[in-house]
């Protein structure tokens, strides 16, 4: 019964409440980290779709913005097999959940900070379409992001999915700033 490798997808669901009805802990944390994500990292990496009941467990976990973004969103970032479908996933997941503006404002923050990925541009494609009042500071932040790109002599030609980042926000957030992309 203790052995999480061998639950079934139910069971991870059920487990995921458990946890997230106590208050937010290392347990849960460590559970999103440990668990949850390398058992939806295996599932979408055999089944090529994640299972109905791993995907409202990962829904369920948002309850739990702060424990889900630092177990499930920063591992996940950090996983060398990270693939632009599994951050499809993911950001179906943010879409369909709600959570506090905040924590997407730090998010949005620290992913600015890393270094450019498929995955990581369509995570912040959807965090912004989810049209969040985002505070001056970090929309200032993400237009510096846009603006580096282009003074970087490195980078000649960006993927289609950056593009779509950029046209999702001008199209939100556009009318904010005076800046000129040129």
């Amino acid at each position: 019964m203790t052995n999480p490798p061998n639950w079934t997808p139910n069971a991870f669901f059920e487990i995921t409440r458990i946890f997230i009805s106590k208050t937010e802990s290392e347990r849960t944390l460590k559970f999103f980290s440990d668990y949850l994500l390398p058992r939806v990292m295996s599932d979408l990496r055999l089944g090529k779709k994640l299972n109905y009941h791993l995907f409202r467990s990962l829904q369920k976990g948002l309850y739990r913005p702060a424990s889900w973004f630092r177990g499930i969103f920063s591992a996940f970032l950090s996983h060398p097999e990270a693939t632009i479908k599994q951050a499809q996933i993911l950001a179906a997941v943010l879409m369909k959940t709600s959570f506090p503006s905040e924590h997407a404002c730090a998010v949005i923050q620290r992913c600015i900070q890393s270094p450019f990925t498929g995955p990581l541009n369509v995570i912040l494609k959807i965090l912004i379409e989810k049209k969040f009042a985002l505070p001056r500071k970090v929309i200032s932040s993400l237009v510096d992001w846009f603006v580096s790109f282009q003074n970087n002599p490195s980078v000649k030609i960006m993927p289609v999915l950056w593009y779509e980042f950029l046209k999702s926000f001008l199209k939100l957030y556009g009318g904010k700033f005076n800046r000129s992309f040129k």
